[in-house]
């Protein structure tokens, strides 16, 4: 009786240190939002003219925008109607809130939040009430997390959408529950029509179970193989046909995507370069804490053999840099990889004072420091520097780095 009163106590303090961590954090983004510019001509344009038009036709009007994308060249190097799964939600928030650039703003919003309550929810089961606390702090006040908070883009709600995905996918794996894997079905397939780049996860899912199989002597079924890439692609494939009326619309389209690269100046001009180019974006967004993060990396591919928990961690950051270097190179692609930077950040600074004596005083001032240094990196270059797409070029003249 005694301990399940400790427990719930122990609880109730936990969700109010969450609460207040996301307060501090809303705080911020909602006084910022008084400096929010929107591009009416680019992406944020694009996507709010697509769910102020779903808004309005309803369904049928799916068509419409693939007919519509596909006879105007021009529109080929902004977002394409494939991200219909955003579209819709989108239209959804246009219906309750209006017509505004500040409705979609809302949605991106809500996203960071509900993925900060998630990454606390799953951390503090997988690894440690400590751990976990110090990560959403980090989370928190992550300046590209926060950047997109505040943005009409799919970034916010892509990255919910994708890492509650890989925490889902790694419950599958370990309590293989049926509800569960058609809940981490219903997600992907979410996820990859929030953002087509998504199916990239699942070449990570494959590794995966190949890690668990050969480092971690776990069994591997064909059900587990079959939920990270079959399941998903044939929902994902039935939706595009559906909204799209053929499969005409839908591979004219895709190869519209694929060769778009060539021909988007911009993408040329800001996201081209080496693979390391998103490490060098991370540290300019949030230097100690990346820094942190790749010498814990350095540790677990060095050192002893990491939890499961951990490695497949790793293995997610080690394995998206890897597939998203051959493609256009912009750190907000790669937002949810902000997650395993902070849980790493937050482990090595958990091991580091484990022989402190005033262990978690310590801890506490040197997060504060780091939740204001982020906060501090994020007001330089979002709302002081006026960033809107956090590419390297502008990242790095912001800082005085370039002229």
């Amino acid at each position: 009786m005694e301990k399940g009163s400790s427990l719930r106590s122990q609880s109730a303090r936990d969700s109010f240190i969450v609460a207040l961590l996301l307060a501090l954090s809303f705080s911020v983004i909602a006084v910022s939002l008084g400096r929010s510019f929107f591009a009416r001509g680019v992406d944020e344009g694009y996507y709010l003219r697509y769910a102020s038009y779903i808004n309005a036709k309803g369904f049928l009007g799916c068509r419409d925008l693939f007919s519509s994308y596909l006879n105007r060249p021009q529109d080929w190097v902004f977002p394409n109607p494939l991200r219909i799964g955003y579209i819709f939600i989108a239209a959804f928030f246009v219906k309750i809130f209006g017509s505004s650039f500040f409705s979609l703003v809302y949605l991106s919003v809500i996203s960071f939040y509900v993925f900060l309550c998630f990454a606390f929810r799953f951390l503090k089961k997988h690894f440690s009430r400590d751990v976990a606390l110090l990560t959403v702090a980090l989370l928190a006040f992550s300046p590209l997390n926060m950047a997109m908070a505040r943005r009409a883009l799919t970034d916010a709600l892509a990255n919910l959408c994708t890492v509650s995905a890989v925490f889902l996918y790694f419950e599958v794996l370990r309590e293989k529950r049926p509800y569960k894997t058609i809940l981490f079905i219903f997600v992907y397939t979410l996820a990859i029509l929030v953002k087509e780049n998504t199916v990239l996860l699942s070449v990570f899912f494959l590794l995966y179970l190949l890690i668990r199989r050969v480092l971690f002597d776990k069994p591997v079924t064909i059900n587990d193989v079959l939920s990270a890439t079959v399941f998903p692609f044939l929902f994902v494939c039935i939706t595009y046909l559906v909204c799209a009326g053929g499969i005409k619309p839908v591979t004219d389209t895709v190869k519209i995507i694929i060769a778009s690269p060539e021909n988007n100046r911009y993408a040329i001009l800001f996201g081209s370069g080496p693979w390391f180019r998103y490490l060098i974006d991370f540290i300019m967004l949030s230097p100690i804490v990346s820094l942190l993060a790749i010498g814990y990396c350095g540790h677990l591919l060095f050192g002893a053999k990491p939890r499961e928990e951990t490695a497949y961690f790793l293995a997610l950051s080690l394995t998206m840099v890897f597939l998203f270097s051959f493609f256009t190179k912009n750190v907000r692609y790669l937002i949810f990889l902000e997650l395993p930077l902070c849980l790493f950040a937050a482990s090595a600074l958990y091991e580091f004072t484990r022989h402190f004596k005033r262990r978690a005083f310590i801890l506490t001032v040197v997060v504060l420091f780091l939740m204001f240094y982020e906060y501090q990196s994020f007001f330089r270059l979002f709302l002081e520097g006026g960033i809107y797409d956090p590419v390297s070029f502008l990242i790095l003249r912001s800082k005085g780095i370039i002229p």
